[in-house]
């Protein structure tokens, strides 16, 4: 686990081979796939309020969607070469790039948007309702920004 860590760090950003981007992929997508079948288990042993287990079922849900999605993109030789030359082209990166220094400069002037608001009118959110606003500004903001370059780029 520690030289896989080592290894994602080392290589951040450079271009890989298919066999190890292949293999990197699977290993993500059996780690999803554990970690949702661990949030599953969980639910039955932890006495957990509604909201608590709602979250946790849709976080398990959904990482279960996307690590099987993976697992099976990996298997796919067709699907894994398109989406292999997809990730690695030099105007998709770019997008990705911009798309999250965009959000990233979103999130911080939303932040700075609600400290003007408590600074000048004593204006509060609630922190669960802040924790959410952040999350669904992040990944409509991320998801949105990176669908319009797309379209103009």
């Amino acid at each position: 686990m520690l030289k896989l860590l080592n290894d994602i760090l080392q290589n951040f950003g450079k271009q890989q081979s298919k066999e190890h981007f292949k293999k990197e992929l699977t290993i993500k997508a059996k780690i999803g796939m554990v970690l949702s079948l661990l949030i599953f288990l969980s639910l039955f042993y932890l006495s957990l309020s509604s909201y608590t287990l709602g979250f946790l079922i849709g976080l398990a849900i959904g990482v279960l969607t996307v690590s099987l999605r993976v697992f099976f993109l990996a298997r796919n030789e067709k699907s894994f070469n398109r989406y292999y030359i997809f990730y690695y082209d030099e105007r998709s990166r770019h997008i990705r790039n911009l798309a999250a220094q965009l959000t990233y400069a979103l999130l911080v002037l939303f932040v700075m948007g609600l400290l003007v608001l408590f600074a000048f009118w004593q204006i509060t959110l609630d922190y669960h309702v802040l924790l959410v606003v952040l999350l669904f500004t992040t990944l409509l903001g991320q998801t949105v920004i990176k669908a319009g370059l797309d379209k103009l780029l």
